[in-house]
């Protein structure tokens, strides 16, 4: 005797193409983010919003 056939699940497939094309349509259609640009002068002093000048010299790195 033989082993029946796999029984096909059309709904589950169905479901597994629609997420795929939502997440195709979702990758296709999305656009980067854009900042305005900008220019910062050298020696430009930056606040924190309590006004405190903000030391940025090195990053922190070190």
């Amino acid at each position: 005797m033989t082993a029946p056939k796999a029984r096909r699940r059309p709904r589950l497939w169905s479901l597994v193409a629609a997420v795929c094309a939502a997440l195709l349509a979702s990758l296709l259609c999305a656009s980067g983010a854009q900042a305005a640009p900008v220019t910062v002068g050298n020696g430009t002093q930056f606040a924190t919003t309590s006004g405190d000048v903000v030391h940025a010299h090195g990053g922190g790195v070190g």
